[in-house]
């Protein structure tokens, strides 16, 4: 496990100054890249970054479509709570805050140790809930160590994805078991979690969020995706 960890660690630091040269060519080119580069870092400067507000971590636009109803019931029987949305692309930001301006929402930063520190020191989640299948190995650790309640909803888990995963089985057990709960999409993603050695006492099944709304029109979609 500590030698998959340190490669882990070492690859994320080596990919950092690619990750950055990219997102500042983008900066450069767009404008509304350029406005939230910072918080690809951790760094919100002006943006409102809320205390204490349950976090929700929903990556792309297929995964903030799908926690309309979580978000609906949240409303309905949490009114004073506060909620933060996590996204991982500007597009998907733009398009969050436009259509739920109610709730705050923030870049995802990038998995580097240092920057996940910071970015959970400077929201200070009450609880984060991640949707899907989003594998941030350094975001979890760090949630766990401050113990910060924490889950995975409509986890779901590819038979590719698993074919890759069987090869560091030890290292995304443990990523995923930083988890306190996770609530899978289907049997055969639970099977597969548990076939890489993830305890199954906290794997549930609970179906697609998906499946419970109404899907955005192709028009709309690829609307939004062009911009």
């Amino acid at each position: 496990m500590m030698f998959t960890h340190g490669l882990y660690q070492a690859g994320i630091t080596l990919f950092y100054p690619c990750y950055m040269a990219y997102f500042l060519c983008a900066a450069m080119r767009k404008p509304a890249e350029r406005a939230v580069l910072w918080q690809r870092l951790g760094w919100y400067g002006s943006a409102k970054v809320p205390q204490e507000t349950m976090m929700i971590v929903a990556e792309g636009f297929g995964e903030v479509q799908s926690i309309r109803p979580l978000l609906h019931a949240l409303a309905k029987q949490y009114p004073s709570q506060a909620i933060t949305l996590v996204v991982q692309c500007s597009k998907t930001l733009s398009y969050v805050k436009k259509t739920w301006p109610e709730h705050y929402v923030l870049l995802l930063p990038f998995d580097m140790r240092y920057i996940v520190r910071h970015f959970i020191h400077v929201t200070n989640p009450s609880v984060v809930v991640i949707v899907e299948r989003a594998l941030w190995h350094n975001l979890y650790n760090i949630l766990a160590k401050k113990n910060i309640p924490r889950a995975l909803i409509s986890g779901r888990l590819s038979d590719k994805s698993f074919y890759y995963y069987k090869y560091v089985s030890t290292f995304i057990a443990h990523t995923y078991e930083q988890l306190e709960w996770l609530i899978l999409q289907d049997k055969q993603t639970r099977n597969r979690l548990r076939a890489l050695g993830v305890d199954q006492k906290k794997l549930q099944v609970g179906g697609n969020l998906k499946y419970c709304v109404e899907s955005v029109s192709p028009a709309e979609f690829n609307k939004i995706r062009a911009k």
